[in-house]
């Protein structure tokens, strides 16, 4: 039997609001874009969110225009060619997009657990939206 850390019961027992606002994130850039917006793809099945620039920059982590709707089949090629895919997703959004979210990227923003529970709330209203449009 493992030997308990202290205050291990304690994190345990604590929400996980970061896993959850980044699968409503997930869930938003999905319902919203609800296609693969690569190349012109319009696969309308296995679909994956995509994060613009990384997911971790906290400043964009949770920005749904920092999402692109991709499908397994191009989201696999971030990995296999990662410049070569990064140049597709700037075309795919436009140079002053990605930009934009560059910049917003570099700010320093740090989550903490409140913010991360307004989060989930602002996420699930936003995909409630969406959801009826």
């Amino acid at each position: 039997m493992r030997k308990k850390v202290r205050g291990e019961a304690k994190e345990k027992a604590r929400p996980n609001y970061k896993k959850e606002c980044l699968d409503l994130w997930s869930l938003c850039v999905r319902v919203e874009q609800r296609k693969c917006q690569f190349m012109g793809c319009n696969k309308d099945v296995g679909l994956t969110a995509h994060h613009i620039r990384s997911v971790t920059h906290g400043a964009t982590m949770l920005d749904t225009d920092n999402g692109l709707c991709v499908c397994w089949g191009h989201h696999r090629l971030q990995k296999l060619k990662s410049e070569w895919f990064q140049d597709q997703v700037i075309d795919v959004i436009g140079n002053e997009k990605y930009e934009r979210l560059k910049k917003k990227s570099f700010q320093i923003f740090k989550w903490n657990q409140k913010d991360l529970k307004m989060m989930v709330f602002v996420l699930k209203n936003k995909l409630k939206s969406l959801q009826y449009d």
